[in-house]
């Protein structure tokens, strides 16, 4: 879990965490998910050719976040086959959940920029990881 201090440029005018800063938390969610385990976004490129780019991404607001809220942001993932990952980032505020996103990403092979399938060792290393609600 990581925490996050609301700053005045993360709102909008009437000093409300502005609606996109909800998908950069979730990226820096995945990424220091990845990097815990050794796989960070770069890593991956520079020793296994591959990158993970989303796919689709959906956010379920439910509650507004203000100027000096101090978040928690807990990331998950949620599943892993040939296909992709699926991750959830929960946002919450004072013990309440404000913003559920679910990330899709699929692999890509880094110099063709292709698709591919997930590769056998990210599937292998990751699936233990994968937690349910």
């Amino acid at each position: 879990m990581n925490t996050y201090l609301v700053s005045y440029a993360d709102t909008d005018a009437g000093g409300v965490l502005h609606h996109a800063k909800y998908l950069e938390l979730a990226e820096t969610g995945r990424h220091w998910w990845l990097k815990r385990r050794e796989l960070s976004f770069s890593r991956l490129n520079k020793e296994h050719g591959v990158s993970l780019v989303v796919h689709a991404i959906a956010a379920k607001y439910q509650a507004a976040i203000f100027l000096e809220d101090e978040l928690e942001v807990k990331t998950v993932l949620r599943s892993i086959d040939r296909s992709g990952v699926v991750w959830q980032t929960r946002i919450s505020s004072r013990n309440t959940l404000c913003c559920a996103v679910t990330t899709r990403m699929v692999c890509v092979q880094a110099a063709e920029k292709t698709i591919m399938a997930m590769p056998d060792y990210l599937i292998a290393k990751l699936t233990a990881e994968v937690e349910s609600d």
